[in-house]
């Protein structure tokens, strides 16, 4: 199977919003109530991709990874409130490939993103406290936890994050390359 990875458009956003709902209820299935992972359609979540993207397009990126036509794969990145720091907002792979590689391109292509801009001098994820698949995942790419916790929703539900961060250093001669956990 191939698979391509780029810039998402517009016309990508149901495909992501169906993705996302597919793929919170995979990972999420041991860690929330399924009545809170079912409680918001993949309807609401294709609105909120939508609005979202309206309004963040001009300083986020979606990148997605498609197979044929369909999106198998996206990230979204963006700015936090911190001048110098990126966040990897979002992450996420059709269940039925995961282990293909398909995510390890997705935080590259997010990562490549932030060491070009010269301006941010780290970047930053939170994931659930309980999802090991997922934090080993980013450990494996050069994530650490760096002290930062908090609980955040989804749905009613209230769920214990941790925050992940890389530094992206920039050697003397200015080419942009992924540093240590920051």
């Amino acid at each position: 199977m191939t698979f391509l990875v780029r810039a998402a458009t517009d016309a990508d956003l149901v495909a992501v919003g169906e993705l996302h709902h597919r793929s919170r209820l995979s990972a999420y299935a041991d860690l929330i109530p399924r009545d809170e992972l079912t409680a918001r359609p993949a309807s609401a979540l294709v609105a909120w991709w939508t609005e979202r993207w309206r309004y963040e397009q001009d300083t986020h990126r979606m990148t997605v990874a498609t197979s044929g036509h369909d999106i198998v794969g996206f990230s979204y990145a963006g700015a936090t409130l911190a001048p110098d720091t990126a966040e990897l907002c979002a992450i996420h792979v059709d269940p039925t490939l995961q282990g293909r590689g398909l995510g390890t391109r997705l935080m590259d292509a997010a990562l490549a993103w932030f060491a070009a801009d010269a301006h941010w001098q780290r970047a930053e994820l939170w994931v659930l406290s309980a999802n090991v698949s997922a934090r080993r995942f980013y450990e494996r790419l050069g994530w650490a936890t760096d002290g930062g916790h908090r609980e955040g929703p989804i749905g009613a539900a209230v769920a214990p994050q941790v925050r992940y961060s890389i530094g992206l250093a920039r050697p003397a001669d200015g080419r942009a390359r992924l540093g240590e956990g920051a």
